[in-house]
C-alpha cells in the first residue's frame, strides 16, 4: 500500500547520496523550481521499501519553459 502525501503524492525517501548527485547534476532545475519560476518535470526510478515508503534510486529534473509545455504555441 502507498500512503499518500500532499495531493494524493506517495511518500518517497531520497538518501543523502542521491540528493547530493542530484544537486550537482540538475543545480539549475532545482533553482527554478524552489523559486517557482517556472514548471519542473521530476523523473524518479524508484523501489518499494516498507511500510507504503519508496526509495529513490536515480532521479532527473527537467525545467521547462514556453517552448516545452504541451499546448504552447511556440
Amino acid at each position: 500500500m502507498i500512503y499518500p502525501n500532499f495531493h494524493g503524492a506517495p511518500f518517497l525517501l531520497m538518501s543523502a547520496e542521491v540528493t547530493h548527485i542530484a544537486e550537482g547534476k540538475y543545480d539549475q532545475a532545482i533553482a527554478t523550481w524552489r523559486r517557482g519560476d517556472q514548471p519542473v518535470f521530476a523523473l524518479a526510478m524508484i523501489e518499494p521499501g516498507d511500510r507504503g515508503r519508496w526509495f529513490v534510486v536515480d532521479v532527473g529534473f527537467l525545467a521547462c519553459d514556453e517552448r516545452f509545455v504541451a499546448g504552447s504555441e511556440h
